[in-house]
């Protein structure tokens, strides 16, 4: 497909003008993702046509919604090449995936001495639940260290890793800076040390711009985020594979995550159903069905070779702005730029910019930590998607330039 007929899915772009009358540029694509028509028909139609649940009923209705509903775990199971099916977790995103993990395994398993490898460049998402878990266990948390060109220190990797290491999970693409992470190397060296370490990825930057194979990668489990892949906001997954799955305990409890009950006690349903109780969002779900299959339409050869072209562009082009900073810039990366302006807070940058109709992001993106491992309290950030197109790149070096004259 080409940037014109992949724009002509995205309703935004014929519709949503700014406060000076021209069209947006949206550049906040890590943050979320826009949506296609397709998505937005299909999460409509089940509200307008089905709106029954899923599970429960022998009637047309919810037996329609059912099928719809686990077609969607059967197209992530394609997506990211799973074995089973049963090894889906359907979530409210990456963020209730990591905690899914840390909750129902770790709090299970983790004893004394036991040691987590996380890394400096993790969202908020991937460190919180640790700390939480840190409350109530005698856990140690160790952190591969960012170096200033916004990789990771590889050099330390095996002085940070024990027999005592239960577990490393960390980000596969950084959505502060892009850098794409040297996943299948990481792995490969932590399995060398500790062949039972578990492996949980953080794929919600990652699964929208490159095709995952969970089986080739070797992991345990990894997290993903349907609004980030062009789905409904409130929606996610989470794959874990058949032997780390089957060491999961139920985290919450209610309707649907459960055998039989009574007054005396509880017995569980089988996987996926023990880690999903209560009514699921499901109009989200069977949207982000219809997202995937969008995305196999575009095909990720498509998205990659234009966010390449977008990358090159907008690399070059910030790299010409006087004042301009980029903050850990490197080469192996997503279109995703952080930068500040000389003597501009971030928060000023992103409003004068979107006064020229540009969409940014500013602050600390939910990783403090990084920003301190870079130097930084706060950066605008551009973030591009395989949908934006040359001409938004140069609007926003205008509008750069503009604005830099303005808050310098």
């Amino acid at each position: 497909m080409e940037t014109s007929d992949i724009r002509a899915e995205f309703p935004f772009f014929r519709k949503v003008k700014s406060e000076c009358g021209q069209p947006i540029v949206y550049f906040d694509n890590a943050a979320t993702s826009l949506k296609p028509k397709c998505v937005v028909d299909k999460v409509s139609q089940y509200y307008l046509e089905t709106s029954a649940n899923v599970h429960r009923g022998v009637h047309q209705l919810s037996e329609s919604a059912t099928r719809e509903f686990e077609g969607t775990r059967t197209e992530i199971q394609s997506l990211l090449g799973a074995n089973h099916a049963e090894e889906i977790v359907l979530t409210s995103g990456a963020t209730h995936g990591l905690n899914l993990v840390a909750l129902g395994w770790a709090r299970q398993h983790l004893k004394s001495g036991d040691e987590i490898l996380l890394t400096e460049m993790e969202h908020h998402a991937n460190i919180v639940p640790w700390h939480l878990l840190q409350r109530e266990k005698d856990i140690q948390l160790r952190f591969v260290p960012v170096q200033k060109d916004g990789t990771l220190d590889l050099s330390r990797l095996e002085s940070l890793v024990s027999r005592n290491t239960r577990l490393a999970s960390f980000v596969m693409t950084s959505n502060v800076l892009g850098t794409i992470n040297p996943t299948r190397e990481i792995i490969s060296r932590l399995k060398a040390i500790n062949p039972g370490i578990h492996i949980v990825l953080d794929g919600a930057q990652a699964a929208a711009h490159e095709k995952l194979d969970v089986c080739e990668l070797g992991c345990s489990a990894l997290t993903l985020s349907a609004h980030k892949m062009c789905g409904p906001t409130g929606v996610g997954a989470l794959y874990l594979r058949q032997d780390f799955r089957d060491e999961f305990s139920p985290v919450m409890g209610g309707g649907d995550m459960i055998n039989k009950v009574t007054l005396e006690g509880s017995t569980f349903a089988p996987f996926p159903s023990i880690l999903e109780p209560g009514t699921p969002n499901i109009a989200g779900v069977i949207g982000f069905g219809e997202a995937i299959r969008f995305l196999k339409r575009v095909g990720f050869s498509t998205v990659q070779k234009q966010e390449q072209k977008l990358l090159e562009k907008t690399s070059q082009m910030l790299a010409e702005i006087k004042g301009l900073r980029l903050v850990g810039h490197n080469t192996h990366k997503s279109p995703v730029f952080s930068f500040e302006i000389e003597g501009a807070h971030s928060h000023d940058v992103a409003t004068v910019l979107d006064k020229y109709g540009i969409a940014v992001r500013s602050g600390h993106h939910c990783a403090q930590p990084l920003m301190k491992a870079l130097g930084v309290v706060s950066t605008a950030r551009a973030s591009l998607n395989f949908y934006n197109s040359e001409e938004e790149v140069d609007r926003f070096a205008e509008a750069l330039i503009k604005t830099r004259e303005l808050v310098q």
